[in-house]
């Protein structure tokens, strides 16, 4: 019997600890294990790797926009250019990690000025804008675009990286160099972003 739980899977992938293979799990959309856990089809490992610099370095602009578009679709509070901008920040000092964004974070900038301007705890305000028919797309913009709003959204961007930028130098303290995500594109292309 499968799991209602979760939704169907069609595909998992992974990728070797030394970046040089792809793995794909593809799945049966009808057949489930005792657990009622789909069962696996078939596995398929690429050497990535092999692949010209030139080529990888596309699969790594789609790669970044795949992330990039999920990150913001989950939060739908964001400016996208706040998203996108704060995602190749992460990358580029070392602080993102690859793998599914699950675990419980910190209310979004827009979040946590709406809270302090109105001494009014996230979570009441979260479970506020859950409310669809008063939230609406258009309030949303009018009350982000609002002046104090801003102002304070952009002071809690500004202390989120002043604070990852030290938290990434802490971490990176007898740490291997991070991987240099800047070489990946051109100073046009990073100037652009």
């Amino acid at each position: 019997m499968p799991d209602t739980k979760s939704r169907l899977k069609i595909a998992d992938q992974t990728v070797s600890d030394d970046h040089s293979t792809l793995t794909f799990e593809f799945y049966y959309a009808d057949k489930f294990d005792a657990k009622g856990k789909q069962t696996v089809r078939t596995t398929v490992s690429l050497p990535i790797a092999e692949l010209p610099a030139d080529l990888l370095n596309h699969c790594a602009c789609i790669g970044f926009g795949t992330i990039a578009s999920g990150r913001y679709r989950r939060e739908d509070d964001t400016a996208p250019e706040d998203t996108v901008k704060a995602l190749y920040t992460s990358m580029l000092d070392g602080t993102w990690t690859p793998g599914r964004e699950s675990a419980p974070r910190e209310p979004s900038p827009f979040i946590e000025a709406l809270a302090e301007l109105t001494r009014t705890p996230t979570h009441v305000i979260e479970a506020d804008m859950e409310n669809k028919t008063k939230w609406t797309r258009s309030y949303t913009a009018t009350v982000r675009n609002d002046p104090r709003v801003a102002k304070k959204v952009a002071e809690i961007i500004e202390a989120r990286a002043k604070r990852d930028a030290k938290a990434a130098v802490e971490r990176s303290k007898g740490q291997p160099p991070a991987l240099n995500l800047g070489a990946l594109f051109s100073e046009g292309e990073r100037d652009a972003a």
